[in-house]
């Protein structure tokens, strides 16, 4: 009986202290060792403990440990397993582990159309004769800040747009503009924590190309004081890197600041790690049908 206990608690102090790696995105020559081979990995592909990693020219790697922590190797050369989880020893956050976490089990288990067809959804050309389409902020949004940027689609035959913010009761503003951008400071609008405010253009002297309403939505300075809370322990746990850039949108994303998300995933994807681009145009994907 003592045996068995003590093979028991054997077991489970092998599985609190077992150190283990996977790897959330590859780009270029990456490989580790398993059994003196080297072998190519993909994203989600667990690293055996005590295998080494290198790195060819211009080549990326990012792992997760089992305790969220991640790493990011941009270097050319050889990782020693040992140091790779020196590396990992930091305990992160609570809020950063779930987001961490997120991004591991999702970055290659999406279903992703084409890319560029997504990309369309968000940013088509619209004709002559179809709607006006709002492209920013998206339907749904929650406002962090009080300066807000509106973004709707040209259309060459249109001269003049006539901005309008409401709610359900009455307009709040009216706003003639020559272009397709407008930024707004809403502080003096006085627009009630989450309640939803709707934006539309409508092009001037052409009324029947009025554009659907968009809902935006602004957060109490109790709810935005926990978002900057949480964004602070995020940023203090995986510094400015593109990980960290993923990971932060995707808490974004959570939140439906979905300006700040966008912003954040195109970053990423710039860095042309597929991995993080298709994260993107699912992102865009997603927005599009809201």
């Amino acid at each position: 009986m003592k045996l068995l206990v003590l093979c028991i608690l054997m077991s489970f102090n092998f599985t609190i202290f077992a150190q283990s790696f996977s790897f959330i995105a590859v780009n270029g020559d990456v490989q580790y060792e398993e059994k003196g081979t080297w072998k190519k990995p993909l994203s989600g592909t667990k690293l055996p403990d005590g295998a080494k990693i290198k790195l060819g020219k211009n080549a990326y790697a990012a792992l997760s440990h089992q305790n969220k922590q991640t790493i990011e190797l941009k270097n050319e050369g050889s990782y020693a397993f040992n140091d790779l989880q020196a590396q990992a020893n930091k305990q992160l956050s609570s809020i950063t582990s779930k987001y961490v976490n997120y991004i591991v089990n999702n970055a290659t288990a999406r279903d992703h159309i084409n890319t560029m067809s997504n990309k369309g959804m968000v940013y088509r050309k619209l004709g002559n004769n179809a709607s006006i389409f709002l492209y920013q902020p998206p339907a749904q949004s929650f406002i962090l800040e009080d300066m807000v940027t509106f973004v709707w689609s040209h259309n060459k035959n249109i001269k003049e747009y006539i901005f309008v913010l409401s709610n359900d009761e009455k307009e709040i503003l009216q706003k003639e503009i020559k272009d397709t951008i407008l930024t707004l400071n809403i502080q003096p609008y006085n627009l009630k924590p989450n309640e939803c405010y709707f934006w539309k253009v409508i092009p001037k002297g052409h009324e029947d190309l009025e554009s659907n309403e968009a809902c935006i939505k602004r957060y109490s300075q109790e709810q935005k004081n926990t978002i900057y809370q949480d964004v602070q322990s995020i940023q203090n746990d995986l510094g400015n890197t593109t990980l960290a850039k993923v990971v932060l949108a995707n808490y974004y994303e959570d939140k439906k600041l979905y300006i700040e998300a966008l912003n954040l995933y195109k970053q990423a994807a710039d860095s042309g790690i597929q991995e993080y681009v298709k994260l993107y145009y699912d992102f865009l994907s997603k927005i599009a049908r809201k």
